[in-house]
């Protein structure tokens, strides 16, 4: 499972998140796993994937990324 920093639940770290933990209006941590994960988890199946899976090497590209987003003037890369 991966949460990101902002409490969304997403299917891959390299992923927008649809689904976040502070919305869980009664719902549990697996159902809304379940949710997050069901359209990803059907293209992988039908072998479709995305143009930013970089095969599951995915900490150190969001970690940056993140970085770049929030703080973009600090990171000395823009």
């Amino acid at each position: 499972m991966d949460i990101a920093y902002d409490g969304g639940i997403q299917p891959c770290g390299l992923t927008r998140a649809s689904v976040n933990i502070r919305d869980r209006q009664g719902r549990g941590l697996l159902e809304m796993w379940q949710e997050a994960t069901t359209a990803i988890k059907d293209d992988i199946a039908n072998r479709r994937y995305y143009e930013f899976c970089n095969a599951c090497c995915h900490k150190f590209s969001r970690n940056m990324l993140a970085s770049i987003m929030k703080y973009p003037g600090k990171t000395g890369l823009l």
